[in-house]
């Protein structure tokens, strides 16, 4: 956008910029809650009619903020049938990450897992092939998961899934056993948004859906005690754009997780912090919460 705004006078700029300390102020235009508010009701609205076309109307619902390839992943195995062409992708393409840790599996010489090795591929191959990301949409949407692409304001995407159309010999081993039999449950999943976004984005599902049985809500984060690929669980998240303390029953704990864990670690029991930005985040700033027993640093639990 600065690119778009300053054209040619971009890096001119950016230098004028860096050439010494700044104070800098960022103004918004346009916004208001009113505005945000229409856009979450016009996000909403294809995945409204789905339901509805879909005759899923009424059922019970469960909300998920993560990514819309994760549980379409462990629950449809379109992934695990394409084992052949995703391993030819990357030998093919001799992918500088993905070639050497595809060695190491062929080989036995890791304990990592195949199908998180597929996934993560399935991910880098339907990017550069439109065709075979189309056909399996419709092998999706034929297993009860249809995804909604963003067409406004709102750049989040939206899957609905059904899980009475899941077959128990499409999922990912490891969750096998964890199969519903018979549910009439419907999973409303989304990428997970920024900020206040997750506000007002569940304020529009929480009030277009009759049955909400569960809120679940995932995604990256910064950890101020834990390594990179860590687990992180909180049981009460301090919100920056509020002032308020939120304090709740997590149901999940590190005995769920850590025996699907091969490497890196499950923190329970975390506090969070909801951030108002990542820009705004410097040393002093991590370390006043590291002092006040903060660990997970993040920016949309407080908003939900």
């Amino acid at each position: 956008r600065l690119c778009s705004t300053w054209g040619r006078e971009l890096w001119p700029n950016l230098r004028r910029l860096a050439a010494r300390k700044r104070d800098l102020r960022l103004q918004m235009l346009g916004g208001t809650y009113l505005g945000y508010t229409r856009s979450a009701q016009r996000w909403w609205a294809p995945a409204g009619r789905s339901l509805s076309e879909l005759d899923l109307g009424g059922r019970p619902v469960y909300f998920i903020s993560s990514n819309t390839h994760s549980l379409a992943n462990i629950l449809t195995g379109t992934a695990r049938r394409r084992r052949d062409e995703l391993v030819r992708f990357v030998e093919e393409s001799a992918h500088p990450d993905l070639l050497p840790e595809l060695r190491k599996l062929q080989a036995g010489e890791v304990r990592a897992s195949w199908d998180n090795f597929l996934y993560y591929t399935a991910r880098l191959y339907y990017t550069v092939n439109p065709e075979a990301r189309a056909e399996r949409d419709a092998e999706e949407a034929e297993l009860g998961v249809v995804t909604i692409d963003p067409t406004s304001a709102v750049d989040v995407g939206i899957q609905i899934m059904d899980l009475g159309k899941i077959d128990p010999n499409d999922l990912d081993p490891r969750i096998r056993g964890y199969c519903p039999g018979g549910t009439d449950a419907v999973i409303v999943n989304i990428n997970y948004p920024l900020g206040l976004a997750a506000y007002h984005i569940f304020g529009q599902i929480a009030t277009g859906v009759d049955r909400l049985r569960g809120i679940y809500i995932l995604g990256k984060a910064a950890t101020l005690n834990a390594r990179i690929g860590d687990v992180m669980i909180a049981n009460d998240v301090y919100d920056e754009h509020s002032g308020n303390t939120y304090w709740f029953a997590n149901c999940f704990s590190s005995a769920d997780l850590d025996p699907f864990l091969v490497y890196g670690s499950t923190l329970d029991r975390q506090r969070a912090v909801t951030v108002k930005g990542t820009y705004l985040q410097n040393r002093g700033y991590l370390d006043f919460y590291y002092r006040e027993s903060f660990t997970v640093v993040e920016m949309e639990a407080g908003p939900y």
